[in-house]
């Protein structure tokens, strides 16, 4: 059963998709997220729109869901709002079956956009998702602890990671995340545009990347695994990134490709959550990137750490057919290693040059560092910042097991 929005300009608090319904936000029409908290009263997780254990259900449509998301910021720091102490999300959908989202236009969330937890045979095609660059937290699309989740031809504009696939500690119930593809999107992120991680209590399997085009970015497609889950078999190819250093609150030091796998409490004299106790740190590995045109102002980065085993964290990874340009293109400071987060604090928003994640480092054009069993073959590397400040030589390598660089170029641009 379809149900169809009002006229324009209508506003909403917290509403429930039934079981077997879909909304449908016609053309020229606009709902618009109520600002007074109670009128999210009815919302578990203070969503505007959720939706709970139902099938068949989903949202279309030509019109625009907007969350008014300047309304829930408390202070303009220039280049980052800082939010005020409550704050909703857009979309929620909760261990639901047979979802739908398409075409909408999703518009100044105050944080999440859409979350869908636990939710098995997920289509979200040719949406628009339309975020203030200066809102952080307001991701476009966390699909969390789902299986069968397509994200196709969609155009996401975000502060924080436009795409990014979570286990969070949150919903245990639901289990793991398998077989996600994301396919012919469009991508602005101020963090990465496509991400699995950095929540990654449980494991990730089957992820697909391919014919994506990722512009002005602070990171390209991460692999980010920071909990004691696994990430295996992914595959990214076939996308064109463009990457940009920016204001250091964002994570992200302009990363084309950035595979990370380290503990998530780095901090000597932390205490550790009772989700993990022994601080384990699971295993990223059977990674594929393949036929990728990147420019940027930094290069690949691969890093892991070596466990009392001989183990590595990061393990198996092909790097192939991969153009890389590194060149200046801003006036930011280069030459800092973004390993956020590797502390207890996380992502709170807070002074970024007191987080121990940001290291004085220079930037290589491709750096493999603790790993184990990688391997690039026919990489081409146009380096463009010889005696820069903030940059040292395109490749950097150390303490790694199974390196194998083959077919492999260094030039640059005239």
């Amino acid at each position: 059963m379809a149900v169809s929005t009002p006229g324009a300009g209508a506003e909403i608090g917290s509403i429930q998709i039934p079981d077997g319904v879909t909304l449908h936000v016609r053309g020229g029409s606009t709902l618009r997220a109520a600002v007074d908290p109670d009128a999210y009263a009815t919302s578990q997780y203070n969503c505007l729109i959720e939706s709970h254990g139902t099938s068949g259900i989903g949202i279309t449509g030509q019109g625009v869901i907007d969350g008014r998301g300047r309304d829930f910021m408390e202070a303009d720091l220039r280049y980052i709002y800082q939010p005020k102490e409550w704050r909703p999300r857009l979309i929620g959908f909760y261990g639901a079956t047979d979802v739908r989202v398409r075409d909408v236009t999703l518009r100044n969330s105050p944080s999440w956009t859409l979350h869908p937890a636990g939710c098995r045979r997920v289509n979200i095609e040719g949406i628009t998702i339309d975020n203030d660059l200066k809102i952080p937290n307001c991701d476009g699309i966390d699909p969390d602890r789902c299986h069968d989740v397509r994200i196709s031809n969609c155009v996401i504009s975000s502060a924080d990671d436009c795409i990014v696939i979570k286990n969070t500690r949150d919903f245990p119930q639901y289990g793991d995340t398998r077989r996600i593809t994301v396919t012919g999107c469009t991508l602005v992120s101020t963090s990465a545009a496509v991400k699995v991680g950095t929540e990654s209590v449980t494991d990730f399997a089957d992820i697909e990347v391919t014919g994506c085009v990722i512009s002005d970015s602070s990171r390209g497609i991460a692999l980010q695994l920071r909990d004691q889950g696994n990430i295996e078999r992914v595959i990214a190819s076939n996308c064109t990134i463009s990457t940009r250093l920016f204001e250091e609150h964002y994570w992200g030091r302009a990363e084309p490709i950035s595979i990370t796998a380290l503990p998530r409490f780095s901090v000597d004299g932390e205490d550790r959550p009772e989700w993990n106790r022994d601080n384990r740190v699971g295993t990223i590995r059977d990674v594929t990137i393949h036929n990728i045109r990147a420019r940027g102002e930094n290069g690949l980065v691969v890093y892991g750490i070596s466990r009392a085993d001989g183990s590595s964290t990061v393990e198996n990874i092909r790097l192939t057919n991969v153009d890389l340009t590194v060149e200046r293109l801003t006036r930011w400071p280069a030459g800092r290693r973004d390993l956020r987060p590797c502390d207890a604090l996380g992502g709170a928003f807070r002074d970024p040059s007191q987080d121990p994640g940001l290291e004085a480092l220079p930037h290589n054009a491709i750096s493999i560092e603790g790993t184990s069993r990688v391997s690039l073959s026919d990489v081409s590397i146009n380096w463009r910042v010889d005696g820069l400040e903030g940059y040292g030589t395109p490749i950097h390598v150390k303490n790694n097991a199974g390196l194998v660089l083959d077919r492999l170029t260094v030039g640059d641009l005239p």
